[in-house]
């Protein structure tokens, strides 16, 4: 085609030269009418592009890495003329599967695909439509357009949390009467507030007065002044996408296990962009913390252990975890003096001859999560 066009451009062009300079009739009316072919492909082009109307959905806004989630994408021509071919590239959350779908219309038809998008790693991304490019009948004036530039148009957003794998804490509660809390309170609730219901949260705690006066179910929230305590803390120092997916996907498997267990938790990181996240009592907590951790960016210069310092002196914890990018030895000197169990796990190799009596090491650099967690767990659990 771009021969074909590169011929029809020479020939035009050559017409209009012997037409000037020969006044031949022949000549001008071969170019006028090569000229007029030209006009109406890009009318034909320009109609198309502004003409055709779409729809855009996706089956979840929100899905767990490994999980795939479904892109309905519908263009319709409700005009009564035909629509020129059309090319669209659609935006995935994994490049490689980046897709380029053939449109052609006829008058007062529609094309639908439905496609399945796999989710490789955690965060937000932007799916769906991003390029059009049109291509006349004649083949002569092909053009794209770039739909994200109008102001119209809006890619869907995706979130993609980060994975939780099946672990079950060996033992009871975290944080007995052997770190300072009475053992003879555990199980005694103290109701704290009420919040909206989230999925995962038991019936025997929804508020039914409340839900039927607004419509909307709420849900007591109660604080176990005796339950288990567990800080999970994150360095946000630079990483891969891959390394942060697992320091994440870590997080969020001691999240979901101690909140099962009937702990609460505090979620940290060492990163000052990171906005503040409230602590979760209840399994229908760990969504919003999820959520936290699947936007939480790994780019800082320092470990942030301010930050860490600060968490360990205003509560006292029953379970300490530390998950970093590289070894800090602050933090492992933090950790040491600290009376409560704590693990320090990395995702880069330690170096080589580092050990501690007191704080068990370890670097998660292959292998299964959940592997890792069972093992190392049982060096204090």
């Amino acid at each position: 085609m771009k021969v074909y066009r590169v011929c029809y451009w020479t020939g035009m062009f050559c017409a209009l030269l012997y037409a000037l300079y020969s006044g031949s009739r022949f000549c001008w009316l071969l170019f006028l009418v090569q000229l007029l072919v030209l006009v109406a492909a890009l009318g034909i082009n320009l109609w198309t592009a502004y003409s055709f109307s779409y729809v855009q959905q996706l089956s979840d806004e929100q899905g767990e890495k490994g999980q795939t989630v479904e892109l309905h994408i519908g263009i319709y021509n409700d005009k009564p003329f035909p629509f020129t071919h059309m090319r669209v590239t659609v935006q995935t959350p994994d490049p490689a599967e980046r897709q380029t779908l053939p449109i052609d219309l006829a008058p007062k038809t529609s094309c639908a695909y439905d496609l399945q998008l796999s989710l490789p790693m955690r965060g937000e991304f932007l799916v769906g439509m991003t390029r059009l490019e049109l291509q006349d009948v004649f083949g002569l004036l092909p053009m794209s357009f770039d739909l994200r530039l109008l102001p119209y148009y809006r890619q869907r957003p995706l979130l993609v949390l980060p994975r939780v794998d099946a672990l079950t804490l060996s033992g009871g509660r975290t944080g007995t009467a052997e770190h300072g809390l009475n053992s003879n309170l555990i199980g005694q609730e103290e109701y704290s507030y009420l919040r909206g219901w989230i999925p995962g949260d038991r019936l025997s705690r929804v508020h039914w007065s409340a839900s039927a006066k607004t419509g909307t179910l709420f849900t007591r929230q109660y604080e176990d002044p005796a339950g288990g305590s567990c800080l999970i803390f994150l360095d946000c120092q630079t990483l891969g996408d891959a390394e942060a997916d697992r320091l994440t996907e870590c997080a969020a498997t001691l999240l979901c296990a101690h909140l099962r267990q009937g702990d609460f938790v505090d979620l940290r990181a060492g990163s000052p962009q990171a906005r503040p996240v409230q602590r979760a009592f209840a399994l229908g907590d760990s969504t919003a913390m999820r959520q936290w951790l699947a936007l939480l960016k790994f780019n800082q210069t320092d470990a942030g252990i301010e930050v860490l310092i600060q968490s360990i002196e205003h509560e006292t914890y029953g379970q300490i975890y530390v998950l970093g990018s590289r070894f800090h030895p602050e933090i492992l000197r933090v950790l040491e003096d600290l009376n409560a169990p704590a693990f320090y796990w990395l995702a880069e190799p330690l170096p080589a001859g580092q050990v501690s009596r007191r704080v068990p090491l370890a670097a998660m650099t292959s292998g299964e999560l959940t592997d890792f967690l069972r093992r190392h767990l049982e060096e204090k659990l």
